[in-house]
């Protein structure tokens, strides 16, 4: 997939004041600042989900993602279980195929209105390596994912790393308020 660029503008605070009529003066919170981070794309039950990626627990990952590494994150890790809440969920990185990552959940719809209370920007990494013998192939959803592994085609290596990728695009819904998306085909 092709890597795309987001630019988020900032207007933090300044929502607010408006919608309530009130003249806010410009800070460094209501410039309207923008920002360039790579879009990344994975997948969320079948649909393509684009997200970014900003903060993750281990430095050797994050060297050449350019993330901030942040190992207080490994601190947020409750053991995620599919269908169990947590602050943390699964995100299943593949090792030997390329393809984007998948999603255990994602929000419902995208922005304030979400009601999915499974959600978390907060992932755990999951490698997925496929065995040999096996032929890999596209998986879209943690459904995909599991049954794969329970058929022995997939080998699934939880880590003690958490990554802060919160998902901002969906085809579905499109952009998180506020931000604009250059460059999706």
């Amino acid at each position: 997939m092709q890597l795309s660029r987001l630019l988020l503008a900032f207007t933090l605070g300044g929502g607010y004041a408006a919608a309530a009529g009130v003249a806010v003066p410009p800070t460094p919170a209501t410039t309207g600042a923008t920002v360039e981070l790579p879009l990344l794309a994975g997948w969320y039950q079948g649909a393509v989900v684009h997200y970014v990626s900003t903060d993750i627990s281990d430095q050797d990952m994050a060297k050449p993602a350019n993330l901030n590494y942040t190992p207080r994150l490994q601190y947020a890790l409750r053991a995620p279980q599919p269908g169990q809440p947590s602050a943390v969920d699964r995100v299943y990185k593949f090792t030997n195929f390329k393809q984007g990552s998948v999603f255990a959940s994602a929000p419902e719809p995208l922005g304030s209105g979400s009601a999915s209370a499974a959600y978390t920007p907060l992932w755990v990494v999951y490698l997925a390596r496929w065995r040999e013998g096996s032929a890999p192939q596209l998986l879209r959803s943690e459904e995909e994912v599991l049954d794969a592994e329970e058929k022995k085609w997939l080998e699934l290596t939880p880590t003690a790393i958490v990554i802060n990728c919160p998902i901002v695009y969906s085809g579905k819904d499109g952009g998180l308020g506020g931000s604009r998306v250059h460059g999706l085909k």
